[in-house]
C-alpha cells in the first residue's frame, strides 16, 4: 500500500530483462485501474485504453538502469511488447566502476528530474529494485563482491529498497 500508488516513482536499479519493472509496473497499474472503477462496478475498458494507461503508468511512475544497451533493448521489449512508446530506462555501460568510484555524482545524476527529461529540479524515488551483479567477472578464482555498492547507492536514494542478495550477504 506504501509502495504501489498512483503516484509512486520506483527505479530499477540494474535491469536485465525487464521483470522487476514489468512487476512494478503492472502492481501501480492494477492500482491506477481500480481506482477507477467504482466499488461494485464492472466497468470494462477497451484495448486502446488499457495500453492508454500501462504507457502512463510507465511514463510516471517506473524509471530503469541498465548495464548494457541489450539489457535495455530487453528491458524495452519486456515492459511495451513490440509497440513503440517511451519508457525511462537509461544505459551506464560502465555502471559498476560509477558505483565504486563516483557514487555521489550517480546519485546526484539520477536524482534529477532533468536526467528523466521530467522538468528541473530534485527527482524522489518511493523504492528502490534490483538484482545487482554479486562479484566482479575477471579470470582470477578470487572475485570482489560488489552488490554492496548497490546497496549503499539505493539506500542513498530511497528508505524503501528490495534487492536480491547472495546467502552471504
Amino acid at each position: 500500500a506504501e509502495v504501489f500508488t498512483p503516484d509512486s516513482q520506483i527505479l530499477e536499479i540494474n535491469s536485465k530483462s525487464g521483470l522487476y519493472p514489468l512487476y512494478m509496473a503492472y502492481s501501480i497499474y492494477r492500482v491506477r485501474r481500480n481506482a477507477v472503477n467504482e466499488p461494485g462496478s464492472d466497468q470494462k475498458f477497451s484495448h486502446d485504453e488499457q495500453y492508454s494507461l500501462w504507457e502512463k503508468v510507465l511514463v510516471d511512475n517506473i524509471f530503469v538502469i541498465c548495464k548494457t544497451p541489450m539489457a535495455k533493448s530487453i528491458t524495452k521489449r519486456t515492459l511495451l511488447g513490440f509497440r513503440d512508446a517511451k519508457i525511462n530506462a537509461h544505459c551506464f555501460e560502465d555502471l559498476i566502476n560509477t558505483l565504486k568510484d563516483r557514487p555521489r555524482q550517480f546519485i546526484e545524476r539520477i536524482t534529477r528530474r532533468s536526467f528523466w527529461k521530467k522538468g528541473d529540479g530534485p527527482m524522489k524515488f518511493d523504492a528502490v529494485v534490483g538484482n545487482p551483479p554479486y562479484q566482479i567477472e575477471g579470470s582470477n578464482t578470487r572475485k570482489a563482491p560488489i552488490y554492496h555498492l548497490f546497496y549503499d547507492t539505493a539506500f542513498n536514494i530511497s528508505a524503501k529498497v528490495t534487492l536480491i542478495t547472495p546467502g552471504r550477504f
